[in-house]
């Protein structure tokens, strides 16, 4: 397919695992269009055309536990394979050809994963950050889409000196200097600390605003704005042009911290973050590419992330 080789292999999240329900649903990730559904409890994930004629397998239902396409009823059970094709009886064996692509998938932490990437044996554990709460408690979750390319959008994740500027108006009393900033490579993940403050040359160690990050490939980042509110964000590219994006705060208060952090989440997601997509399509360098761009210091979190990812490319066979 003409998608091979765009996106990096690992674990992606592709929606909140409570939108799957009894009804298959088909969502566009990674370039391909992959139908989730459930047998009883279990999820599973395919590739959404219909072997037979090419039907889209999300408009079709889940009967006795298998996949049913819409147009001439042919279905399928949870490891892709045709188990009946109504027009030609029961007594006939669908060729081994008349198979869905199967993705690997987990349910975790109310989120839905699928894994991209060339079949192995053992597949790695799902990419979370180390510093994630142990629990979703005083938690709320949202998601939007952005119509940028999936780098362009971790770019913007990993951004921490445009605060002052691109929301000028909701980062009141934040310095424009960022320094101190430590970026360093460990474990697979990156893991980056910065103090946007004053530029003045003498600093104590204390004001300013701090901004501590850890990001894993192919696309999760967690984020502590403090002692109170942290986020995790699981970016995932839906084609070329457009990235799903989930964010979910964390405000370990006990009654309160959800509805804290629902609040804060849409204050997020209302004003926060559609500057930094504005900012993003205003961009005119082609995306993913530094070359032409005079970096500083303060890039290092976006460049360090370019060498992270970059060696994961591989190519991966159609579904």
């Amino acid at each position: 397919m003409s998608d091979q080789g765009k996106f990096n292999r690992g674990w992606w999240v592709v929606e909140e695992a409570r939108k799957i329900g009894t009804k298959p649903r088909t969502l566009t990730r990674l370039g391909r269009k992959i139908v989730l559904w459930r047998d009883g409890e279990a999820l599973h994930a395919h590739g959404a055309q219909c072997p037979h004629r090419g039907v889209d397998l999300g408009a079709g239902r889940v009967l006795r536990g298998e996949l049913e396409c819409p147009y001439h009823g042919f279905r399928f059970d949870g490891s892709g394979r045709c188990v009946a094709m109504p027009c030609e009886g029961a007594a006939k064996k669908p060729p081994e050809r008349m198979r869905l692509g199967a993705y690997p998938v987990r349910e975790e932490r109310g989120l839905a994963w699928i894994y991209f990437g060339e079949e192995r044996d053992a597949l790695p554990p799902l990419p979370w950050p180390e510093a994630m709460p142990a629990t979703d408690r005083g938690s709320c979750t949202r998601h939007m889409i952005w119509s940028v390319p999936h780098s362009r959008a971790m770019e913007a994740m990993l951004d921490i000196h445009h605060a002052p500027h691109a929301h000028r108006l909701l980062s009141p009393g934040i310095g424009a200097r960022l320094d101190p900033l430590h970026v360093r490579r460990e474990d697979g993940a990156l893991h980056i600390d910065g103090w946007l403050r004053d530029d003045t040359s003498e600093w104590d160690g204390k004001r300013g605003a701090r901004f501590v990050y850890e990001a894993r490939p192919p696309g999760i980042l967690h984020l502590s704005f403090g002692k109170w509110i942290s986020g995790l964000v699981a970016t995932t590219p839906i084609d070329d042009a457009h990235t799903f994006i989930l964010m979910r705060f964390f405000v370990p208060i006990r009654i309160v911290g959800s509805l804290i952090a629902w609040a804060a989440l849409k204050l997020e997601i209302g004003l926060v973050q559609p500057d930094d997509e504005r900012m993003q399509r205003l961009t005119l360098r082609d995306a993913g590419d530094l070359s032409e761009c005079t970096l500083v210091r303060a890039d290092a979190p976006i460049v360090e992330w370019q060498r992270l990812v970059a060696p994961r490319k591989e190519r991966r066979d159609a579904s």
